[in-house]
């Protein structure tokens, strides 16, 4: 899957990586702030069951110039942002963009790069991001299950990404409070833009409210759904 980001420049985000040579008063730069459109990547603001839980966690920008400095940007994904931005100061001349979003396992989910020639401030680049992984979305984000849905809800599991998604629910004998939780199924395989549904159900009823905190694992990542029983 390959979702295209306009980059007129990508984060005000935190400077992890180390410039691998600071410039000297003899190389001009640019400055442009870069935006990255978070939007193409939360779509799940489309689904019906929205909002989703995704395993999206964290982007990072390398920019890598023709004397070999090398800055490394980083930013945690907000889940309701729209944007993300970069304010990146560039040496003029060939410039290498790359851009990789990770999950919250640390697992590459997708990829893009380009090379651009800078020559003045205000810079902008194009580049394409595309999946490199299945990546797991789940819908809702939240269930809850009382009387008046006979206590049963169901999730649904899409992959967003490439590749077969094998997911599984890690801790499956949920029980607190005098009260547990199972799952039918409580594990499955996802192909590239299909989706799985699970039947979430509680067994003995809890004297108070209760919340579970339900975890679907993958190899790309994972999410915890909140399960309330009242």
């Amino acid at each position: 899957m390959t979702r295209s980001l306009l980059l007129p420049g990508l984060l005000a985000g935190l400077l992890l990586g180390c410039d691998a040579r600071a410039p000297t008063a003899f190389e001009p730069t640019a400055r442009s702030r870069i935006v990255f459109d978070a939007g193409s990547l939360h779509a799940e603001a489309l689904h019906p069951r929205a909002p989703c839980l995704s395993t999206l966690d964290e982007i990072d920008l390398f920019v890598t110039m023709e004397s070999g400095r090398e800055v490394i940007l980083s930013r945690a994904l907000d889940p309701d942002a729209s944007t993300e931005t970069f304010d990146v100061t560039v040496e003029i001349g060939a410039v290498n963009f790359l851009v990789e979003i990770f999950s919250n396992n640390g697992a590459t989910l997708y990829r893009g790069e380009t090379l651009a020639e800078i020559t003045a401030d205000g810079f902008s680049v194009s580049i394409s991001v595309t999946a490199v992984a299945p990546i797991l979305e789940v819908c809702p984000e939240m269930l809850t299950l009382s009387r008046e849905n006979r206590y049963s809800g169901t999730m649904e599991m899409f992959n967003k990404g490439i590749g077969s998604l094998a997911w599984t629910v890690s801790n499956d004998d949920l029980c607190n409070n005098e009260a547990c939780l199972f799952f039918e199924p409580d594990a499955g395989a996802v192909s590239t833009g299909d989706s799985d549904f699970m039947t979430v159900f509680a067994g003995d009823l809890p004297a108070t409210p209760t919340t579970f905190l339900a975890r679907i694992e993958t190899e790309t990542g994972f999410v915890e759904l909140p399960v309330r029983v009242e």
